[in-house]
C-alpha cells in the first residue's frame, strides 16, 4: 500500500447521517442525490463526495455504526436544506488512494489503519476518518478512484512524560476512545 502524508486545509461539508452497517452507505448516497442535483453542489469548488467513519466496526454492532456522507462546500455556499454542517480539522492526514470497485474498501482501510499505522510510528489523531471519491461520473468500476484519509499524530514518547509530568497515554485509535467515551 502505498501511502502518503498530506497537509489538509480545514473543509466543510453538507451531510447525512447514516446509521446501520458502513456496507448499506447506499441508501444514505440515494437521499443525499437529489440534494445535490437540486442545488448543483457537484458543480461549485471543492464539490466532492465523501464519507465520515465514526465508530470502529470491531468495536460496535454493525446497527450501531454511525457514518456521515455528503459532498464538500465552500464557505461561500449556503447550507442546503436536508443537510447537516460537518467541519474537517486542517492537519496532517494519512492517504492511501485505491483504483477499483467499492468492494475493495474494506481491505484497504484495514491494511491503512491496521499494518502501515503500527509501522508508521504515527497514531490517529483527532477527527474521523474519510473516503474522497474522486470519480465524478459513473465509469466502470474498475476506474472508480477513493482517496482514505485518517487524521494522524505522532505519538507523544515516554520522555515527554517524563519531562512534562503529564500521564502517558499509549497510541489508542480515535474509534476506540470514542466507544469508551460513549459508554460513560
Amino acid at each position: 500500500m502505498n501511502v502518503r502524508i498530506e497537509e489538509l486545509p480545514a473543509m466543510r461539508v453538507g451531510a447525512i447521517r447514516h446509521v446501520g452497517s458502513y456496507n448499506n452507505l447506499s441508501a444514505a448516497f440515494a437521499n443525499l442525490a437529489p440534494i445535490i442535483e437540486r442545488d448543483g453542489l457537484l458543480t461549485q469548488h471543492h464539490g466532492e463526495m465523501i464519507a465520515f467513519y465514526h465508530d470502529d466496526p470491531a468495536e460496535w454492532p454493525a446497527s450501531a455504526l454511525r457514518a456521515d456522507v455528503g459532498v464538500s462546500l465552500d464557505e461561500a455556499t449556503p447550507l442546503p436544506e436536508g443537510l447537516t454542517e460537518v467541519r474537517v480539522s486542517a492537519g496532517s492526514y494519512a492517504c492511501a488512494t485505491l483504483v477499483g470497485p467499492y468492494v475493495g474498501l474494506g481491505a484497504s482501510w484495514a491494511e491503512l489503519l491496521g499494518e502501515w499505522l503500527r509501522a508508521s510510528g504515527k497514531q490517529i489523531g483527532p477527527g474521523a476518518p474519510f473516503e474522497v471519491y474522486r470519480t465524478k461520473r459513473a465509469p466502470p468500476a474498475r476506474e472508480l478512484c477513493t482517496d482514505l484519509y485518517v487524521p494522524v499524530s505522532l505519538p507523544r514518547s515516554r520522555d515527554q512524560h517524563r519531562r512534562t509530568g503529564a500521564p502517558f497515554i499509549e497510541a489508542i485509535p480515535q474509534q476506540q476512545a470514542q466507544s469508551s467515551a460513549r459508554r460513560l
